[in-house]
């Protein structure tokens, strides 16, 4: 790839045609490049706007110290190479191997903070697992299917887990759902929902959430006790809402109070 131009919001030129290598997906370089480069054919000439300077802190580009709104890039993919490094076994158990090697990589990114591309990349992860699909008939079958569902259901605990953590709950609990349908009882799966629930500020919806859940772990008190003061944050809200609301009216002429 190569960057023809990087502007600010203002229009200063940072860099010009600027080589740049990298393999997508493990975060060797920001987000912006990460994103940009998944949507373009190779030998393409695109322009992104980046309204959010943090996805855009790059150093090859001259962007490391960006202020606040963000970058345009022009961008030209001049040649890309799809292979995921050393040959891999044909057939879906080489899509599984691949795969695999790809959630570790995400796993990374987690860790390494980078929420939004790692919440990126599990999701293509688990979209891509439901083309593995070779099951009946085939020696060490069932074994597989399970190990497929397993990797499905780690995808989407660690995406919902990235989504709270970059504030993006009601997509937190849709991924959740999905856990949830897929196995009614996932703790993982009801503990990070009632935390994307506790985000909306839908108090019940966490609460029912954290009944269903067995034990009584450190971080389970927590998140209780985090949704009960929520709740009566709320609740003391309403009433001096209602209170204000109340004493405009009570201000009113009578409408029987007439000359």
């Amino acid at each position: 790839m190569r960057a023809v131009t990087v502007k600010d919001a203002r229009g200063a030129q940072l860099c010009a045609d600027v080589a740049l290598s990298f393999r997508v997906g493990l975060g060797e370089v920001c987000d912006a490049l990460e994103s940009a480069v998944c949507s373009m054919k190779q030998g393409e000439i695109a322009e992104f706007t980046v309204s959010d300077s943090s996805l855009c802190l790059e150093k090859l580009l001259g962007t490391q110290d960006l202020a606040e709104g963000g970058a345009i890039l022009h961008l030209h993919l001049e040649s890309v190479d799809r292979r995921d490094g050393a040959a891999q076994p044909p057939g879906d158990e080489g899509k599984l191997e691949v795969l695999t090697s790809r959630k570790s990589a995400a796993t990374e990114l987690l860790k390494a903070g980078r929420y939004r591309l790692a919440a990126h990349r599990f999701r293509l992860i688990y979209e891509q697992l439901g083309y593995i699909d070779d099951f009946r008939g085939v020696r060490g079958g069932e074994g597989r299917q399970k190990q497929v569902g397993e990797l499905k259901k780690a995808c989407l605990l660690n995406r919902a887990l990235c989504l709270n953590k970059a504030g993006y709950f009601k997509r937190a609990v849709q991924t959740c759902d999905l856990v949830l349908d897929m196995e009614p009882s996932n703790e993982k799966g009801l503990f990070r929902r009632a935390e994307a629930h506790l985000g909306l500020d839908d108090c019940a919806s966490a609460l029912r959430d954290i009944k269903v859940l067995p034990g009584a772990s450190s971080e389970l008190t927590q998140l209780r006790d985090k949704v009960r003061r929520r709740q009566k944050q709320l609740d003391s809200d309403a009433q001096e809402l209602f209170a204000k609301m109340c004493g405009g009216l009570g201000q009113l002429p009578h409408p029987l109070d007439v000359d």
